[in-house]
């Protein structure tokens, strides 16, 4: 039998005998701040940049205020249906890796994921732009056809998404839950949709959102709409 090797060995090994490397993750840089950190960096006047340095402070404490709502919210699963959605970016259809494809018209998917913070769940609502489009109404039906599916019985509904006015906050998703709590075929009658800051709206659908992408470079395709929940 082969003598067990010291922890000391294996790091030996893992460090000098293999080419990896680790890095933080990538992420949007916000916006907001982005500008604000220019503007810091480009005066010399110190009054103008303390100025500068509180509405960057204030920020990203309403992103953490946020964020940490969002973090409450999710342990009232007893009490109410949460969960938090997002638009995916388009995905192309199939995906092909010859080099004239990319000349090519493709075709793209859209996908809607929401998570549910009672089951730890993700469901996705795929579709594609012959069927549909982006806009508000596209985001609503999907929303609206959840909530009928999985939160029928509930009487609170709490929602997360990031502050994008063409898809989540707009007159059209209002209307849309707002005839929904008049359904009398459910038992809701609140339904609370907050927002996140944006640029700081980092949810669990970005999560499942890369596994899906992952899966799709690994493969060499995008899994069809059928085999998706």
């Amino acid at each position: 039998m082969t003598e067990p090797k010291k922890l000391k060995y294996y790091n030996k090994v893992f460090n000098t005998k293999f080419n990896l490397h680790f890095k933080a993750p990538h992420q949007d840089i916000c916006k907001t701040c982005d500008s604000l950190n220019f503007k810091i960096r480009g005066t010399d006047d110190e009054n103008v940049k303390k100025e500068f340095e509180v509405q960057k402070e204030l920020h990203q404490r309403k992103a953490d205020s946020a964020r940490e709502n969002l973090q409450i919210d999710a342990k009232k699963i007893n009490d109410a249906y949460v969960l938090t959605f997002d638009l995916q970016k388009a995905l192309a259809f199939p995906k092909l890796t010859t080099s004239v494809a990319y000349y090519k018209r493709n075709l793209y998917l859209y996908n809607l994921g929401i998570h549910c913070f009672n089951n730890n769940t993700g469901y996705m609502n795929v579709w594609n732009e012959i069927e549909g489009g982006r806009g508000s109404q596209d985001i609503a039906v999907c929303l609206v056809k959840h909530l009928k599916t999985h939160a029928v019985t509930q009487n609170h509904v709490i929602m997360y998404s990031d502050s994008c006015t063409g898809q989540n906050r707009n007159i059209k998703t209002t209307l849309s839950l707002l005839k929904l709590i008049q359904d009398p075929d459910t038992s809701i009658t609140t339904i609370d949709h907050k927002f996140l800051v944006s640029g700081h709206s980092y949810l669990p659908n970005d999560g499942e959102f890369g596994i899906i992408e992952s899966a799709s470079r690994r493969h060499g395709q995008i899994y069809s709409p059928d085999q998706w929940i």
